[in-house]
């Protein structure tokens, strides 16, 4: 391919990282965006800019550019292999006096996800405790009139969320 020096490429490396899917090229100075998208079933493990990781990032843009760059991104399998989701927090302490508290779901959008309590004293308190897609469980924790702590957990489309609660 011949460019003029007033150009710059911007190149994707495989497996290709999402929008734009193939090599670009840009005029001097120009600005760049692109998607990192991972397939149903797979999440992003690590993207790296020029070689160097930025992390889980879906999205990175390129400005003025005045030098060639190369972005990549690599993609786990979900533990399951299909639609396993993560949880932010994995845990949550109560005093006695109970409370609410939420969980972020993180799924691909396609996929749905169903949560349970386990325990009397834990209430999913948002609808029926479904959803698709990324998302937030909320729950509520009743008073611990016991003598002892107690700990309690949601299931969440396999994945455990525990739940502590002080005396």
């Amino acid at each position: 391919m011949t460019r003029s020096r007033s150009q710059r490429t911007l190149g994707t490396q495989r497996p290709r990282v999402g929008s734009p899917s193939a090599d670009v090229t840009l005029n001097y100075g120009a600005t760049q965006a692109f998607t990192i998208t991972p397939a149903t079933g797979y999440n992003i493990a690590d993207v790296l800019v020029d070689g160097v990781s930025v992390g889980t990032a879906t999205g990175y843009t390129f400005t003025n550019v005045i030098a060639g760059h190369t972005i990549f991104a690599s993609f786990t399998r979900g533990a399951s292999g299909s639609c396993t989701p993560t949880l932010s927090p994995r845990s949550s302490l109560f005093n006695a006096a109970g409370g609410s508290g939420s969980v972020t779901v993180n799924v691909d959008s396609q996929c749905g996800w169903s949560a349970a309590s386990d325990n009397s004293w834990i209430t999913v308190t948002n609808g029926s405790g479904t959803g698709t897609g990324t998302g937030t469980l909320t729950y509520s924790v009743s008073q611990n009139q016991t003598s002892s702590r107690r700990t309690g957990t949601i299931t969440i489309s396999g994945q455990t969320f525990s739940v502590m609660q002080l005396r």
